[in-house]
């Protein structure tokens, strides 16, 4: 495989000596650029995009705004999309390979509860979970704290954990990790919360 030569032509050297290597450049560049692009010289669609290759850096590029970056990092031993558009941690946005994430969430008055959550690119968190046999105005503690919480539904389970009421609750109150549950009696219940965190 031949290797670009930036050092040609010189300016003291003569074209017609030169010829090979011009020509071996060019060769190279055309390569080069088809692995991502249409050919230069293909008859149709010539330089257009066939895909978008990107090699993973160890670091965020912290580029101050109005400059932003898409880019790959390792992930899991995986290659996963960044976005980034200062120059902080908390500028960076991973958008994909964003996992369901299942932490220990604290069901009071409740013999094992379970819970999942996962975020989106645009900044909301998805969680839901359930408790089987959830207390009276009993509460959810997250292993992470409520900036709002748009979305809040909670749901009464019945016999056979079959899904009972629909807002079986009279109100639900959110206190940066902790939500309550304001029933009137011990129940199984199901939950479902969009916010951001």
């Amino acid at each position: 495989m031949s290797v670009y030569n930036p050092s040609i032509p010189a300016a003291t050297d003569i074209p017609a000596d030169s010829q090979g290597q011009i020509q071996s450049n060019f060769t190279k560049l055309n390569t080069d650029f088809q692995v991502d692009h249409t050919a230069f010289d293909a008859s149709s669609n010539p330089g257009q995009h066939k895909k978008v290759t990107i090699q993973n850096v160890v670091g965020d590029p912290n580029l101050a705004s109005p400059i932003a970056s898409i880019y790959t990092k390792t992930i899991n031993s995986l290659s996963e999309l960044f976005f980034q558009n200062n120059t902080t941690a908390a500028d960076v946005v991973q958008l994909t390979g964003l996992e369901l994430q299942s932490p220990d969430f604290t069901n009071t008055g409740t013999a094992g509860g379970t819970g999942n959550w996962f975020d989106t690119p645009w900044g909301f968190r998805f969680s839901f979970g359930q408790a089987d046999a959830f207390s009276a105005n009993g509460t959810i503690i997250f292993p992470f704290g409520w900036q709002t919480a748009f979305v809040r539904q909670a749901t009464s389970r019945g016999a056979g954990n079959a899904i009972g009421v629909v807002d079986g609750f009279t109100t639900t109150t959110i206190t940066n990790d902790t939500i309550t549950l304001n029933s009137p009696n011990s129940i199984g219940v199901n939950w479902f919360f969009i916010g951001t965190v």
